[in-house]
């Protein structure tokens, strides 16, 4: 089976565009914590996550979740904004969630 030269800038094309996600995934997509307080927040929000997406794709680490911002809300309640990703790289869904 031949490639054309169109098919090939195509391929090349997705190629570059799949690593460019994945370096953004792992660059720009992680929640540092500056405070304490931020640090308390990611604790419980994590814990929060593992107990909500506990299933046999996470366990085998073929799908994870990564917080993206935590906040603390005027009802004391954490707020977090995390996302799912395929095998660490390929981002698949955002969820936003009240942690109490």
């Amino acid at each position: 089976m031949k490639i054309n030269t169109r098919e090939k800038i195509l391929l090349i094309s997705v190629s570059i565009l799949l690593m460019a996600i994945g370096v953004k995934s792992v660059i720009f997509d992680t929640f540092k914590p500056s405070t304490e307080i931020e640090k308390a927040m990611v604790n419980e929000a994590q814990s929060f996550i593992e107990k909500k997406h506990n299933g046999v794709l996470y366990n085998a680490h073929l799908l994870s979740t990564r917080i993206i911002e935590v906040a603390k809300t005027e009802a004391d309640l954490t707020k977090v904004h995390y996302r799912k990703y395929v095998v660490f790289l390929f981002p698949f869904g955002d969820e936003y969630e009240a942690v109490e």
